[in-house]
């Protein structure tokens, strides 16, 4: 049979909350896949709703180091993309995915985008060549079917912070009451987040 050997990252689930009528819950897990560069990546995940998730990723450690999200998405009806998110139409109405690097708006670190299909650039800027591997899927061995790939990268000292918004039919960052906690601090990448009337404290 097929054997692999590979040095596995190793992660650690950090916390789960919820809100007394599951309107919102958080989850916070990391890993040390980058250990080899000094770095731990660490994911906080925010469900909002039936329609608003947020992706928090933070890279803790030192110096400067680039980093990227890689976002695998449906290919479906006329994707466009614009500054930093990425619209596409999808049964019942549409998606939008917002990439957020926050920070100061003069001296935070910029983010860029490209969206790939079949390893080919279709929307954005991207001066070097695309990795041959973006816009693929592999449903099985040996089979692969063109797909929409999101790539955002940006270059920063670290700690830095990568931000994702999923929401469906509308804007949801107005909607979610969101008090961030510095990277690294907490065990999970908000103090606090309220949504609907519901909310959630966590404790560091």
């Amino acid at each position: 049979g097929r054997f692999l050997w590979l040095d596995w990252a190793q992660g650690t689930f950090l916390g789960r909350w919820s809100s007394p009528h599951n309107a919102l819950e958080v989850i916070a897990a990391e890993h040390d896949g980058y250990r080899r560069m000094g770095v731990t990546h660490r994911r906080t995940v925010v469900r909002a709703g039936d329609d608003l998730w947020v992706v928090a990723d933070d890279l803790l450690g030192k110096g400067e180091h680039s980093a990227r999200v890689v976002w695998q998405l449906p290919d479906w009806n006329a994707p466009q993309l614009r500054g930093e998110s990425v619209s596409i139409g999808v049964p019942g109405g549409y998606l939008v995915l917002q990439m957020e690097v926050p920070g100061d708006l003069f001296v935070g670190p910029s983010l860029r985008l490209g969206l790939f299909r079949a390893g080919e650039l279709v929307a954005g800027e991207w001066t070097e060549s695309a990795c041959p591997a973006w816009g693929w899927y592999s449903p099985t061995y040996a089979a692969r079917e063109p797909s929409l790939t999101l790539v955002a990268e940006t270059s920063s000292g670290l700690p830095l912070r990568l931000l994702s918004w999923w929401s469906f039919g509308a804007d949801g960052k107005e909607t979610l009451q969101a008090d961030w906690a510095p990277p690294g601090r907490g065990l999970a990448a908000l103090a606090s987040v309220g949504y609907g009337g519901e909310w959630i404290d966590i404790l560091p």
